[in-house]
């Protein structure tokens, strides 16, 4: 039987695709599972003429130009709000949410409850929080890092996930959550 190639998890399909090599290793270096796959966040939205309108203001703010003139973001990229997102999460429940910085268009990365197969408490998602660097910005590069089993089924049947943010102001990379099926 031929070996099975996945593209990431269904729901996120559509938002992945390959990262650049020094991302890659960095994610593959700071786990000690063996990652089957890396792969970064993108947005392919098209603004609207309303969200066009009402992000205009946002993203003229002298804080996003900053960021997207540094050098940290390619220059064929920095003028593609598409790679930035900001990161909600909630370590302790497990669930990380990002959103598209030109459409803020909300992403659920990860919920270990719908990954694992885990029963909550109540049916109200748990809250979660800004993810901020050091340096106090909430603009990332995200990538993912999975690890299918030998005898995976499909491409949700992962058994750990790994997401890494790079900053888009000082280009710090950290690993916002580590999780392995129980």
């Amino acid at each position: 039987m031929a070996e099975q190639s996945f593209d990431g998890p269904l729901h996120l399909q559509h938002f992945l695709r390959p990262c650049d090599a020094k991302l890659e290793e960095t994610v593959r270096a700071l786990t000690c599972h063996p990652v089957t796959l890396v792969r970064t966040l993108h947005c392919e939205c098209t603004p609207n003429k309303l969200i066009d309108l009402a992000g205009r203001a946002a993203r003229n703010t002298p804080a996003l130009q900053a960021i997207l003139r540094q050098r940290i973001i390619p220059p064929e990229e920095r003028r593609d709000p598409c790679l930035l997102f900001s990161l909600q999460i909630n370590e302790e429940d497990g669930v990380v949410h990002s959103n598209c910085q030109r459409c803020n268009r909300m992403l659920l990365l990860f919920d270990r409850t719908l990954y694992w197969g885990l029963k909550r408490d109540t049916n109200t998602p748990p809250e979660t929080f800004p993810y901020r660097c050091a340096c106090g910005v909430n603009n990332y590069e995200v990538a993912l890092g999975f690890e299918y089993p030998g005898d995976a089924f499909d491409e949700n049947d992962i058994s750990m996930l790994m997401i890494v943010a790079r900053c888009a102001g000082c280009g710090q990379i950290a690993a916002v959550l580590d999780d392995e099926a129980t």
